[in-house]
């Protein structure tokens, strides 16, 4: 990932919140973990952005129990451009999400980096494809309600691209 400074658009503030007064037990399990690092093995894409982002979404975070936590972003952006940066708001702690993003056919390689509300960087995506999910390999959960960033910036190609961030309770 190439760091930028260009700001970007800022995504809606969606309210999530959980009525449970319990905290759950965590899932750790080894098919869990599978089916999140292994959702996506089966995907073909097609480059038609909004059929590529829900089948994603569908094997990626609804069936691991997540919500749609911000509004679909769509951007267009090639190689030579600086990453374009979106915020988003997470509104309690113990809150755990995933970011979904697909590139049409001319994106070959599109990279998500995700900051902490200081700027800090928490974890990116390593693929050389153009469907990152971020994290890959488990919920990157957050100790703190706050506003996140996001930076998407395609590495190799010129495109367009959607991407959503989902949210849950591990």
């Amino acid at each position: 990932m190439r760091p930028h400074a260009l700001p970007g658009a800022v995504l809606a503030l969606v309210s999530w919140g959980c009525t449970s007064t319990s905290q759950p037990e965590p899932v750790d399990d080894f098919a869990h973990q599978k089916s999140w690092a292994g959702c996506h093995q089966a995907y073909q894409p097609t480059g038609q952005l909004d059929a590529d982002l829900r089948w994603l979404a569908r094997r990626c975070a609804e069936q691991l129990g997540m919500t749609q936590l911000t509004p679909t972003v769509k951007g267009a952006q090639s190689a030579q451009q600086p990453a374009e940066r979106y915020s988003f708001f997470i509104p309690e702690a113990g809150l755990c999400t995933r970011v979904i993003a697909v590139g049409d056919a001319q994106v070959r390689d599109l990279d998500l980096l995700l900051r902490d509300p200081e700027g800090a960087p928490l974890v990116a995506d390593l693929t050389h494809d153009n469907y990152p999910l971020l994290p890959p390999s488990g919920p990157l959960c957050f100790d703190a309600p706050g506003t996140y960033t996001l930076e998407v910036s395609v590495f190799e190609g010129n495109g367009r691209y959607a991407l959503q961030v989902w949210a849950g309770l591990p």
